[in-house]
This record gives C-alpha cells, structure tokens and sequence, in this order.
C-alpha cells in the first residue's frame, strides 16, 4: 500500500465507539452487562450512520439513551473496541462488513445491517 498509494489506506466505517471501561462502566449501572462495542457516534453520511447505526445521546434532562450495540461483524463476535477496529482493517478497503446490531443497546432489538468501508482519509472532519 505504501507504495502503491503513498501511504497506508485504513478501513474504516466512520463512526466513534465507546472505550471498553466506559462500556462496562455503563454496563454496572443498568446491572447488565453491555456485550459488544458501544457507538457514540454515527456521522451523518459516514457508512455507519447510512447502514441505520445511531449512537448515544442525551436528552434535555441529561438522560443517556443508548446507542447501538455491535455485537458480530462478519459473523465474529466484538467484546472490545480493538476486536472491532481489527476486524474492519483486515477487509479490504471498499468493501461491504455485516454488523449484528442490538439497537438501543437492547438485546432483543438483534438486526443485521451492511456497512461499506471507506479509506479514514475520506471521513468528513469536524
């Protein structure tokens, strides 16, 4: 890759995950553990929001109303922020990744949804 492009192109399905302690964390309060990776952030026309992925937000009162719970990608299971972000980089750039979900975080909200990974270069900046 290096020097084919000049760099090392990084898939990516452009959102903001949870750190793992704040996933357990979370997980502590409710009294359930959170089993997967934690979105936070889902930017509008990243691959992940336009595969349906929401994250985290609070309401007016400061309520925080879970995002979706990545649970498999491609059929492997995610436990961790790394497990996530090794599995996206091993496929190739471009290509489709298909995500368990739990939406809201709920364990019987399961969906299977299909996300596109784009090089982290094209991700919009803030």
């Amino acid at each position: 890759q290096l020097i084919r492009y000049g760099r090392v192109l990084r898939p990516s399905i452009g959102i903001s995950v949870a750190d793992d302690q704040m996933t357990r964390s979370i997980g502590v309060r409710l009294g359930s553990p959170l089993e997967g990776v934690l979105v936070m952030e889902a930017p509008p026309s990243s691959p992940g929001a336009l595969a349906g992925l929401v994250g985290c937000m609070r309401t007016a009162g400061g309520q925080l109303i879970l995002g979706a719970l990545i649970t498999k990608v491609n059929g492997n299971p995610v436990k961790t922020d790394e497990d996530l972000l090794t599995i996206i980089e091993e496929v190739e750039l471009g290509s489709a990744v298909q995500l368990t979900v739990a939406r809201k975080s709920d364990m019987s909200r399961i969906e299977l949804v299909t996300a596109k990974t784009i090089d982290r270069s094209q991700l919009p900046r803030n």
